[in-house]
C-alpha cells in the first residue's frame, strides 16, 4: 500500500511541473504576438489578398527600438481619455496601403505628405517604380491628384484587422502650429486664385466676415489667420475631415493615434533622418533612389506659380502678391528678415509706373519671376552654407515669427486658447511644447 504521504508529494511534484510548462507557453505564445515575423509574400493586385495574417511578409519585422517609446500605452490612454476632440471613425480616406510591401501610411497635409506620397506611389506601383527609376523626384503626375492608392476605406473589417495586425504602420507629425500656421500661408496667403481662395476663401469671408468688401465676397483673397481658425475650430469641433479640411483639421483626427498602435512616427523636424529609418526598417531603401533637393525643392514648399500670380492680379495688387511671396521665404527661413529684397519690390514698381496700366502687371510678374530664381539661389546657398538644424532654424516660436515677417499682426488670447484645447492632444502625444503659447 503506497504512503499517503508520498502520493501527496509526487502530486505537488506533477502540478510544479505542469504548471511550468504552462508558464512557458503563455510566455513564448506571447513574444511570438508581440514580434511580427512574416515570410515572403507576393506582389498583391486586389483587396481579396489580403484576408490571411499569416501571409506573411519578408518586408520588415517590426523594429521594438523603434516603436513609440516615448509613450507607454496606459500614458497614451490617458492623454487621449482628457482630450475634448473626438475622431468620427477608426480608419480614414488618408491611410494608404501597400500591400507589396505591407506598409501602412497615414499621410497628414502639411507634414511632408508631397515626398512621402511620391515615395509611396514608387513602392507600391512598379509601373511607376519602373518608370522613375525608382527617384520620386521624376514623377510627373500631381502628387495629389494625379497618384492613386488604396486606403483603408477600401478594405473590409476583417481585412483592416489584418492589415492592422501585420502590416507596418507609421506617420509623420508636425508642430501643432506651425502645421496650421503652413496652411494658412500656402492656401491662403501666397496668391492661388483657382485654389483654396475659390474653394475656401470666399465661404470664410462670408461666414465669418461683418460688411465684408464686393471684392473680398468674389475673390476670398484676403482671409485673415482669426478667421481662419474659426473655420479651423468649426471643422475639429465636427470631426470633419472631408476634402480640404484635413489641412487645418488635427492629426488626431486624421490618423487615430489613440486607436492605432503605430510602429513609428516621425517628425517633420527630423525628417530626412525619420524617413531613411522609415525605408531601412521595411528593407525598401534599395528601391528608392536618393535624391538631394535644391532650388526646384524650394519652389514647391513656396507654392508659387506665375500662373497663380497673373490670375490674383484680378483680386489683388500685383505689389502686394509679391509682398506676400517674399514675406512668405522670410517666414519659412529661406530669406534673412532684414533682407532688401523688399528695395527690389520698391525699385520694381517705380520702374513699372510709365508703362501703361493694361502691360503693367504683366511686366511686374515676369521681371518678378525672372528675378526669382537668383532671389531662391541665393536662398539655398545661404541655406547650405548654415549646419544649423531645423529646430535651431526655428529657435523663435512661429507667432514671433510670424509678425517679424509681416504675415500677421496680432492672434486673439481667446483663439490662442482655444487652439491649444483643440490641438492638446497634437502637443501631448508627439512631445511638442504648448507652454510657449500659454
Amino acid at each position: 500500500m503506497l504512503n499517503i504521504t508520498g502520493m501527496k508529494k509526487h502530486f505537488k511534484a506533477c502540478c510544479i511541473v505542469l504548471l511550468g510548462i504552462y508558464i512557458s507557453k503563455t510566455l513564448l505564445s506571447y513574444i511570438q504576438s508581440n514580434t511580427v515575423r512574416i515570410s515572403p509574400s507576393p506582389a498583391r493586385s486586389n483587396t481579396k489578398h489580403v484576408d490571411n495574417a499569416s501571409n506573411g511578409n519578408r518586408y520588415l519585422e517590426k523594429p521594438r527600438n523603434l516603436l513609440i517609446t516615448s509613450l507607454s500605452r496606459n500614458l497614451s490612454t490617458s492623454l487621449c481619455n482628457k482630450s475634448k476632440v473626438r475622431s468620427k471613425s477608426m480608419f480614414t480616406g488618408n491611410m494608404l496601403i501597400d500591400e507589396t510591401h505591407k506598409l501602412l501610411y497615414c499621410f497628414v497635409p502639411k507634414v511632408g505628405c508631397t515626398t512621402w506620397r511620391k515615395i509611396f506611389a514608387v513602392l507600391s506601383d512598379e509601373a511607376i517604380r519602373n518608370k522613375t527609376n525608382g527617384n520620386p523626384e521624376n514623377i510627373d503626375e500631381d502628387p495629389h491628384y494625379g497618384l492613386h492608392f488604396k486606403t483603408m476605406k477600401d478594405y473590409n473589417s476583417s481585412q483592416q484587422e489584418v492589415i492592422i495586425k501585420s502590416y507596418y504602420k507609421f506617420m509623420f507629425v508636425r508642430e501643432p502650429f506651425e502645421r496650421l500656421i503652413s496652411a494658412y500661408i500656402d492656401k491662403f496667403y501666397v496668391p492661388e486664385p483657382d485654389g483654396f481662395w475659390k474653394a475656401w476663401g470666399k465661404l470664410i469671408i462670408n461666414k465669418y466676415r461683418v460688411n465684408a468688401s464686393v471684392a473680398s465676397k468674389s475673390c476670398g483673397h484676403d482671409v485673415s489667420f482669426d478667421e481662419f481658425l474659426s473655420h479651423s475650430f468649426s471643422k475639429i469641433e465636427q470631426s470633419d475631415i472631408s476634402g480640404g479640411n484635413t489641412h487645418w483639421t488635427s492629426i488626431q483626427q486624421i490618423c487615430n493615434p489613440c486607436g492605432i498602435n503605430y510602429d513609428y512616427i516621425g517628425h517633420m523636424e527630423t525628417m530626412k533622418r525619420d524617413t531613411e529609418l522609415i525605408l531601412e526598417q521595411a528593407n525598401v531603401s534599395h528601391l528608392i533612389t536618393q535624391h538631394k533637393a535644391g532650388i526646384s525643392k524650394i519652389k514647391q514648399n513656396l507654392h508659387f506659380s506665375e500662373k497663380a500670380l497673373v490670375e490674383s492680379a484680378n483680386c489683388l495688387n500685383t505689389t502686394d502678391a509679391i509682398q506676400r511671396i517674399i514675406n512668405t521665404l522670410t517666414y519659412k527661413g529661406f530669406l534673412p528678415f532684414n533682407s532688401t529684397i523688399s528695395e527690389y519690390i520698391k525699385n520694381l514698381k517705380l520702374n513699372s509706373t510709365s508703362i501703361d496700366v493694361k502691360r503693367r502687371n504683366e511686366y511686374m510678374i515676369k521681371q518678378f519671376s525672372s528675378k526669382l530664381d537668383d532671389i531662391l539661389s541665393k536662398a539655398w546657398e545661404n541655406k547650405l552654407k548654415s549646419n544649423a538644424s531645423a529646430q535651431d532654424s526655428f529657435k523663435e516660436n512661429c507667432l514671433a515669427r510670424l509678425k517679424k515677417s509681416n504675415i500677421i499682426r496680432k492672434i486673439s488670447s481667446e483663439k490662442i486658447k482655444r487652439f491649444l484645447e483643440y490641438y492638446y492632444l497634437d502637443f501631448e502625444l508627439f512631445g511638442y511644447n504648448s507652454s510657449i503659447y500659454s
